[in-house]
């Protein structure tokens, strides 16, 4: 459409340049005050947009590096791998395409090692290295089951060639503790093993709170530099390859930053504090995107600020903090919410669901797809191992009861190796007035599919009409499809195509 051709941004009319000095050590102290341009932001996705996933949930994805030989070009749908995103709460890494959908979910299960609290997915060689909260990590091979590595592999010397990593300390999970004095602030770790140290750590006043002073977001940057937007700051550091500083900008001079504190709150003490700065990005423009908050109150909504490579703020506009945001090759923004961007998939035909007939998890019967003939179904697989499973299940058992009378069934899959624990589970979230199956850990062999949950929403003659992974705050995109299932079909013939 026309307007969606329009700049990225709007001239500032009252901009002032910021603030140039030259650091003792070489470097440029970059003062910001105020952005050259304002953020235009659109609200509506086109399909043939080139979109690479920025944030999500208040989250950064990471960028895949296109010219790496990677090994995930023509991933999942045959689509090119643009942009991974950690997804805490489901404990998977989600790898969104060039329009900015869903086609592949890295979970892991019990063969491979499930995923646990993933912070960070590297493109490696050949596949994805998923970092843990714990140290731990998991490699996906493009082919063949994820594999987990010791733990000893992954300080110094990456598990897996091709890793390049930046490990910094965690603004979503540190410790009370001090920093020893002198210690760096991140590390690069390079393709070949070496570990580069760049930066040195700040001392509060209060030593105890030394790890959550310094906890930040570091990405490389395509010059072989890193760059580190600390959480509870206003400013970006970039480092150059051999660890001198090249630049530090400011971006809210005229608003002090505010030191945490310690506070006593139920008989212990608890940190007190304001996350300034959300989650940093590189956009295919080269640029570097921040997520930041303005006061107290860190999460929404919240201004998405965009840099120049030489520290200069260029663009900042209003954005909701849970959603998705997107970047064009010319620095446009779009943005979706975020059960929107998780429920877009590539546009597939219409194609035949393989059939199941399985025994029932609860009673002695089977459970059939040749039993549904003439209904639309939604077929969801889950287990007993998967958190946002706990909160789907019972919105499914809702939509059954109050759409069972629109030609509509739901059927549960369930991959436990062992039916008990599924049984359990139902127990545990009220059970469901639709029927669940026995899929004893062989589903996922058969279906293809990674990451739970993973829903399929068929036809009245059982064809994929839209398969979805995962679940993010409500029903709407599986609702969405039912309506698309049991809509007329065109005059022309259909056959398999959508």
């Amino acid at each position: 459409m026309e307007w969606d051709r329009r700049p990225a941004g709007e001239p500032v009319t009252d901009y002032r340049a910021p603030d140039r000095t030259v650091l003792g050590d070489g470097g440029t102290e970059v003062v910001n005050h105020g952005a050259q341009e304002r953020l235009i932001v659109r609200e509506t996705v086109a399909e043939e947009e080139d979109l690479t996933l920025l944030f999500l949930d208040g989250r950064a994805a990471r960028l895949v590096p296109q010219a790496s030989a990677t090994g995930l070009e023509d991933l999942g749908s045959g689509a090119t791998v643009r942009s991974l995103w950690a997804e805490l709460d489901g404990d998977r890494i989600l790898a969104f395409d060039e329009r900015g959908r869903v086609v592949d979910v890295l979970q892991g299960g019990e063969d491979g090692g499930h995923l646990s609290d993933p912070v960070a997915a590297i493109v490696a060689e050949g596949g994805v290295l998923v970092e843990e909260r714990d140290g731990g990590a998991v490699f996906f091979p493009r082919e063949g089951s994820p594999e987990r590595l010791s733990r000893g592999s992954q300080r110094g010397a990456p598990g897996v060639e091709g890793a390049l990593r930046t490990w910094a300390r965690s603004p979503l999970y540190f410790s009370l503790a001090p920093v020893p004095e002198g210690a760096p602030l991140l590390r690069r770790i390079e393709p070949d093993g070496r570990v580069l140290e760049k930066g040195v750590v700040s001392q509060p006043e209060n030593r105890m709170l030394g790890e959550l002073v310094n906890a930040g977001w570091a990405v490389p940057d395509p010059d072989r530099g890193t760059v580190f937007a600390r959480a509870l700051d206003t400013e970006l550091i970039r480092f150059d390859e051999e660890g001198g500083t090249a630049w530090r900008a400011t971006w809210s001079p005229e608003r002090p930053v505010t030191e945490p504190e310690l506070q006593a709150s139920g008989g212990a003490l608890e940190p007190r504090f304001s996350i300034r700065q959300q989650g940093l990005a590189v956009g295919p423009d080269g640029r570097y995107y921040v997520l930041a908050s303005d006061g107290a109150d860190a999460t929404r909504p919240a201004r998405l600020l965009v840099f120049e490579p030489d520290g200069t703020l260029l663009r900042q506009g209003t954005v909701a903090a849970d959603a998705a945001l997107f970047v064009d090759p010319e620095g446009r923004v779009f943005t979706l919410p975020a059960h929107e961007a998780l429920s877009r998939s590539p546009a597939r035909e219409r194609r035949a669901f393989a059939p199941f007939d399985l025994p029932a998890l609860e009673d002695s019967e089977r459970v059939r797809l040749e039993d549904y003939e003439g209904r639309a179904v939604v077929v969801n697989f889950w287990a007993s191992w998967c958190p946002p499973c706990r909160r789907e299940i019972p919105l499914l058992d809702e939509l059954a009861r109050t759409r069972g009378e629109e030609d509509i069934a739901v059927v549960g899959l369930n991959e436990d190796v062992r039916p008990e624990d599924g049984r359990m589970f139902l127990q545990e979230v009220g059970g469901t007035s639709y029927s669940n199956a026995e899929g004893r850990g062989e589903l996922r062999s058969r279906y293809g599919y990674r990451g739970l949950p993973y829903t399929v929403v068929l036809d009245r003659e059982h064809r994929v009409v839209e398969t979805i992974y995962g679940f993010g705050s409500s029903l709407a995109p599986i609702e969405s499809a039912l309506d698309e299932a049991l809509a007329p079909s065109p005059g022309e013939e259909l056959g398999e195509g959508r």
